[in-house]
Parts: structure tokens; sequence; C-alpha cells
């Protein structure tokens, strides 16, 4: 067992008892953990008869590593109260050269077990299956933090906060990719300014040209007369403004549906953008039916009936699906709208846009599908939300010590 998992102990109370010559004692408080240098704890207090000790704690797995580690040289721990380890083998002393009472921890073995496998499996979820003993209304309660910890680090993983509009159209466009092409799309709005969109936003012809351009999908030997059309557009703007295109080729089509085509996205991508005056006040005002509304906009004459250049298609082709509109609503507009309303100030209007993630349906991936196959059901976005957060957060880089469930995991197993 590392040290590091003997503090997790400590910090969330999972020992059965601690004892100090035989005798147990009752710790009221376990202190404040201490991540820099010095003693483990400040501020624990224990109970020993009738007296309380107010200080600091230090751990170790045994004694002896208190000297190991130099701490009777060290005045930082003379104001250590208790030394707290599994194994008692020696007895030590501060820089003073006083004793300083040294208390063994007991843990249940299956605890210790737990931990011990916690700390090397390489499982997906590797609460499993204490997960399912915690209570729907526990694991809602926990997890309650995660939604906004997920919105805040999307947000300032992409782009300037002060500049909504720019925001926004990052996260449009990376949203709009069809999971496998959200990277090249975001590629797409970097290499794009959306100040050079909104020049034009009357004028969704240019847009498209621009956007096209930008995303490498425009043939130096056209394949039909609107690609011919666009590109001699595309040439004018990209000298206008000085563009340089995202490398040509980096765009998936394998795994994705023909109407999600790349060509056919951006295309769609400058039908919003030309709306995105009417999307900034509906986000503003937290109208997001408005919203949905705006994002639910027919693609042009040509896209109706075409997934790529030259390449005609058998069905009338609609705009993009309401799966992909929650999405935008999800990843797009509520984290925007939200950001505003709290720089303005307004929290009525913040926690309507949190409250809107109860209203739109469970998002459907394997991350989600692994949780509610071991008993985290989802029933709305907001669930989903927090169970990616979870993943991405805790489960995956192997921070299980971390994760806001995992007190709770191992409070059920013990009282089991």
């Amino acid at each position: 067992m590392r040290e590091a998992v003997l503090h997790y102990i400590w910090r969330n109370r999972l020992f059965e008892e601690v004892t100090l010559d035989g005798e147990p004692l009752e710790v009221l408080d376990v202190g404040r953990y201490n991540e820099g240098d010095g003693p483990d704890f400040s501020l624990a207090k224990v109970r020993r008869g009738d007296f309380i000790w107010v200080g600091s704690v230090e751990m170790h797995l045994k004694s002896s590593d208190w000297t190991a580690h130099r701490h009777e040289r060290d005045p930082r721990y003379d104001r250590v109260i208790l030394h707290v380890v599994l194994s008692d083998d020696c007895e030590v002393h501060n820089s003073l050269g006083e004793s300083v009472p040294t208390a063994v921890l007991t843990i249940q073995e299956r605890i210790r077990n737990r931990l011990d496998e916690l700390d090397v499996s390489t499982k997906a979820l590797r609460c499993t299956p204490e997960l399912s003993y915690i209570s729907p209304y526990s694991l809602r309660s926990l997890t309650e933090p995660l939604l906004i910890e997920r919105i805040e680090e999307k947000l300032t993983r992409n782009g300037d906060q002060k500049d909504f509009h720019e925001l926004f159209y990052r996260l449009l466009m990376r949203y709009l990719g069809a999971h496998r092409n959200n990277e090249v799309m975001e590629l797409v709005a970097s290499a794009t300014p959306l100040r050079v969109l909104r020049k034009h936003a009357s004028d969704r012809g240019a847009i498209e040209s621009i956007l096209l351009g930008q995303g490498g999908l425009l043939s130096s030997t056209p394949r039909d007369a609107y690609e011919a059309e666009l590109s001699e557009q595309y040439a004018f703007y990209r000298t206008k403004f000085d563009l340089a295109p995202v490398s040509g080729g980096i765009f998936q089509k394998l795994r994705v549906r023909p109407p999600a085509y790349p060509a056919r996205i951006l295309a769609i991508a400058a039908q919003i953008i030309c709306r995105e005056d009417a999307l900034s006040e509906a986000m503003s005002a937290c109208d997001f039916e408005k919203a949905k509304e705006l994002l639910a906009v027919a693609p042009s004459v040509y896209w109706r009936t075409h997934i790529d250049f030259g390449q005609s298609y058998p069905k009338a082709l609609g705009g993009i699906g309401i799966s992909t509109i929650h999405s935008l609503l999800i990843n797009a507009v509520l984290p925007v709208s939200y950001l505003y309303s709290q720089k303005t100030g307004n929290r009525e209007k913040s926690r309507e846009a949190l409250e809107y993630y109860e209203e739109l349906p469970p998002e459907s991936n394997r991350f989600v599908r692994l949780f509610e196959k071991n008993g985290f059901a989802a029933h709305t976005a907001a669930d989903t939300q927090k169970m990616l957060q979870l993943y991405g957060r805790y489960c995956e880089p192997f921070r299980c010590f971390f994760c806001p469930l995992a007190p709770a995991v191992f409070s059920a197993l013990k009282s089991r």
C-alpha cells in the first residue's frame, strides 16, 4: 500500500479503529490535508480519555519511516500530536528529543484489499460492482457539482471567455463534426476568424465558400458548376483576408452517414452562422426553444440534393437531425448562455441554463452505456454530462481517490 492510499483512508474515515498503547482513540476531526511539505494533516482533533489533542498528524506505513524520512531533525514536525501507522515497529522522537505518540490504524481486510485493487486495476470502471450499492438519490447528490465542472472545463478549453460570439462559433463548429470530425471542424474554426465571416453575415454563399475553402474541400478541378462557382469566390476571399486553409484530406468519411459528409455539414454551418445574431439574442435571453428553431435551419438548395460536390442523393435532404441539435444545445448553446449569465451577474438566467439540461434527453454513447450497465441510470442530458465528466476527469486518468463517488463506494462496502 502506498502512503497516498493511507492518507485517503484517514481523510475519508475508512479505518476500523485507531489505538494508542492498545487503547482506542476517538478521532473528532481528521484535520486539513496538506499536499505540500510538512506534516500530512493539520488542525486534527483526537480525544484520549478526558483530554482532546489538537494539532498535526503524520502518517506512515510503519513507524520507522519517521526516521527514514528524517523527521526527527525537522522542527516542522515538532507540532505533531499523533503519528499514525499501520505497523508500530519502533519509538520515534521530534527534533526537541520528545517522544511522539504513535497510534496504529486498523482497516477492514476487504476495504484494504479493494483499495489495493483500485490502485493497480486497469478496468474502465474500477469501482464496480460497488457503484451499484450507492442509492440513486446519493448518486445524484454526489455528482451534482460535475455538471458545472464540465461546463467550465469546456469553456476554458475552447477559447477566450470574454468574446461570447467567438466562443460559441468554436463550440458550434466542433460539435457539428459528427464525433469523427470534431477536431477537424475545430481546426477550420481556428483557421477562419469569425470576424471575417461576420462581414458577410447576409451572404450565405460567401460564408459557404470561405468555410469549404478553409476546410480544404474545394478541388482544383471542380466536379460540377457549383463547386467551380464557390472555388472562384474562395480564391477572392482567401487573398482579401490572407486566409490559410487546413491541410486537405484530413476530414473523415468512413463510418459517417452520407447526409453528414464534411462538405454538406460546413454548408449547414454557413447557414447557422448567418443566424448568429439571432442565436446570440436567444442565448442571452435563455430562450432555448428559439435557439432550437434557429439551429434547425434548412440547407441551401444545392445541399438538399447532394452529399458532396458532383454526388447527388436519391432522397431529399434536410438540415441537421434532432440528435445533433440536442448535441449543439448541450455543448455550445447552454454553456455559452450559462457563461454569459454568470458574467452579467444574472443568477436566475444561469440557473435556467443549468435546468434546461434536465429538459433534454440523455445522450447515447459507449461511456454512458458503461455507467448504465453498472447501475448508474441516465434520465436526462444533465445525467449524461455528469457521467462524461466523471469518466474523463476521474475514471480514465485513474484518479479514483479524487473521485466524488469514492467515499460513498467505500462506505457502502464497509457497511455490507
